[in-house]
């Protein structure tokens, strides 16, 4: 049986060991201190932002369907505090709940996410 164990330090090391043969292979993969490059810790933010525009997408499309969250989320088939979460930019929906949503809504998805 193959292990595989991670130490995090200035350089990474992987030790992939077998224990029926009690041989150790050590390779070194050069890491940085920080692994988070620059341009990821934008990301989230940009997250935030994906977030407050879903959440005003989709309550302004539920409102123009008329229909309160209750009857949206039984629709869709998600709990009404699920789409009470989604709208005040707590949750976050995973694809299949967005296509859900958007298809009882009778909107693109690509419309839930559109920046506003």
């Amino acid at each position: 049986m193959m292990g595989i164990l991670l130490l995090p330090s200035a350089s990474m090391e992987i030790i992939s060991a077998s224990r029926s043969a009690g041989t150790k292979i050590v390779e070194y993969i050069p890491w940085r201190v920080n692994p988070i490059p620059p341009m990821l810790r934008g990301m989230k933010r940009a997250l935030a932002a994906i977030q407050r525009d879903l959440a005003t997408n989709l309550r302004e499309a539920r409102a123009n369907a008329g229909l309160s969250q209750e009857a949206l989320a039984l629709a869709a088939e998600v709990d009404r505090t699920y789409v009470s979460q989604i709208e005040r930019g707590v949750g976050n929906p995973s694809i299949a709940v967005l296509v859900r949503l958007a298809n009882k809504l009778a909107v693109d998805i690509v419309d839930m996410l559109r920046p506003r």
